[in-house]
């Protein structure tokens, strides 16, 4: 209680009392307090600590000490701990300060072990008895007494080993948990095993046919469940199946590349012969056509009149083919001309195609190829109309009969055609340098029907001492129609010599000079140039100056022709070719 006067300046004086209260309302203040732990399993928890309290109005207080021990996650066997330590201050009016300290004891380290080592073991081991393939060891963990250990394999394969990855694991009871790798191979040393076919002796047409020679049985291999089948055949005696003997070696093969082989032995009868799946076919060309017979039966022949043959055994790239005249074991031939036969057929011959296999098996087919001449003979030139000049008074004349070029298409043979002729080469003026010499004419005789021109034609000019020597020295080579063939070659020297060779004469040209009357002409017209004396050309200046020429060409000459020819429709004369 406090009492308080009031007195004013004259004295006057009054008293009241009051009441001064003083509160606490602070509470105490904590000094030593530690900090929150985080400790691994098996360190040891710190002791308590001295901690104090002091409090403005009450000085030092008494603390109050509270410790909980709590475990940490749901496993019973997890060592980990929480510590909560609780310190309490409360001063004299009821002020209090609570403070607290946790302390974590935690498992954060994983087991520790030594994997098993890597091991090779047989396909037929089982990868999964851990007494082959090895387990854990040394297993040991910080705060776990007991770890617990697992594994997880992953299986690659491939060319009959198989890789296993094998993952150990060991976790303690707080979680934590390490691996390591065990590699595992599995390898397949072991041949597959089988049952080979029983031996046997068939007919050849089925040694393909598995139903009837049989197949391995009990296949079987300690690590493959389908392991592959095979077989190869050996002829034992020779390439003939009669008689013979295949060895059937049937292999087994696991995905490893393990073999296992036997051998089946299949005794072959071969009694069957070829079958003609095609016969020799007929051929028939006609003379007309542009084919030589001879070529088109040798081609005929070459392709077996083709026939088409297989066999039950042999392979058909290895039948054997012969061809005989029919009936007979000669060498086949394309006979001369026989058209009396009613058939029109102008070279005729029937082939027996034989066809055999290795075991000499034989079958036959028969065709015939044929030359028809179905076509007359055609008159291809026929000599022009001519009129004689008869003597005076007289009402006749020799006339030699040139016959008509005949064009048969089969009743020919080839030939050549081949004359040389020589000319002198002269002037009207010999040894003027001003003269030309005189046309040269080159009449070659043939007999047209005979000689039908029918491939390349060559004139060779060979002039010899001839003045030629200049450029413009030069024979023009002209045909008995006025067609200009080309021009003689020039000398080397003044009455030197020259060669010239003409091609561009067809064979047509030669029969229808021919035709007209049996004579071929050429003639050698010397060069003369326009507006230049006659010394620019060909002088007779030159002794001896010959021109020979050859003539040359391939010929169709009919043979076995009739002709026959009448005068004025009298009696009809006939002669042979």
């Amino acid at each position: 209680m406090v009492q308080f006067t009031l007195e004013d300046f004259c004295g006057n004086t009054v008293a009241f009392n009051a009441t001064y209260t003083l509160r606490d309302t602070t509470p105490p203040v904590f000094s030593n307090l530690p900090n929150d732990l985080t400790l691994t399993c098996g360190t040891p928890v710190p002791p308590v600590p001295n901690v104090q309290a002091v409090d403005a109005c009450s000085g030092a207080v008494e603390v109050a000490f509270r410790e909980v021990i709590l475990p940490i996650g749901s496993s019973l066997r997890c060592n980990s701990t929480r510590y909560v330590r609780t310190w309490t201050a409360t001063d004299a009016c009821g002020n209090f300060k609570i403070d607290t300290q946790i302390i974590e004891i935690i498992d954060t380290i994983a087991p520790t072990f030594t994997a098993p080592s890597n091991i090779m073991v047989n396909c037929g081991a089982d990868y999964n008895n851990l007494s082959i393939t090895g387990e854990i060891t040394n297993l040991s963990d910080n705060c776990d007494t007991a770890p617990t250990s697992s594994f997880e394999d992953q299986i690659f394969s491939g060319n009959g080993v198989a890789r296993i990855e094998r993952t150990w694991k060991a976790t303690d009871a707080c979680g934590n948990q390490s691996s390591q790798k065990q590699i595992i191979t599995i390898e397949d040393s072991e041949k597959p095993t089988f049952l080979k076919p029983a031996d046997l002796t068939t007919d050849c047409g089925n040694v393909a046919e598995l139903d009837i020679t049989g197949r391995p049985t009990m296949v079987a291999d300690n690590c493959d469940l389908a392991p592959t089948v095979t077989y190869q055949d050996v002829f034992s005696t020779g390439s003939c199946a009669s008689g013979g003997a295949i060895q059937r070696v049937w292999r087994v093969t696991d995905d490893a590349g393990n073999v296992q082989e036997q051998t089946q032995l299949i005794r072959i009868n071969d009694e069957t012969k070829p079958t003609f799946t095609q016969n020799a076919q007929n051929r028939t060309i006609a003379c007309s056509d542009t084919v030589s017979a001879s070529q088109a039966f040798a081609a005929w022949l070459t392709a077996r009149g083709e026939a088409i043959a297989t066999d039950n055994c042999t392979d058909s790239a290895r039948l054997i083919w012969v061809a005989y005249q029919a009936g007979t074991r000669q060498t086949p031939t394309l006979p001369e001309a026989f058209c009396p036969n009613g058939q029109n057929a102008y070279r005729s011959s029937t082939i027996d195609f034989v066809v055999r296999d290795e075991c000499g098996n034989i079958n036959t087919t028969t065709a015939t190829f044929s030359v028809i001449d179905d076509t007359a003979p055609e008159f291809a030139y026929c000599p022009p109309d001519t009129t004689i000049q008869a003597a005076e008074g007289i009402c006749a004349a020799n006339f030699t009969l040139i016959p008509p070029i005949v064009v048969e298409r089969c009743g020919t043979k080839n030939g050549s055609y081949r004359m040389t002729i020589t000319e002198n080469i002269a002037s009207n003026s010999p040894n003027n340098r001003d003269v030309p010499v005189n046309v040269v004419r080159l009449s070659f005789p043939v007999l047209p029907s005979s000689n039908f021109a029918s491939g390349s034609v060559s004139l060779t000019i060979q002039l010899t001492n001839i003045d030629g020597e200049q450029s413009p020295e030069y024979f023009n080579v002209v045909a008995e129609d006025g067609t200009v063939l080309g021009r003689t070659t020039n000398a080397s020297a003044q009455c030197g010599n020259s060669t010239t060779v003409i091609t561009s004469i067809t064979s047509n040209q030669i029969n229808q000079w021919a035709g007209s009357n049996g004579l071929v002409t050429f003639y050698l017209q010397p060069n003369i140039p326009e507006g230049q004396p006659g010394r620019f050309a060909i002088n007779d200046i030159c002794a001896g100056s010959k021109a020979e020429a050859t003539l040359f060409y391939e010929t169709l000459s009919p043979e076995n022709m009739t002709y026959e020819y009448q005068v004025n429709g009298g009696f009809s004369y006939c002669f042979f070719a």
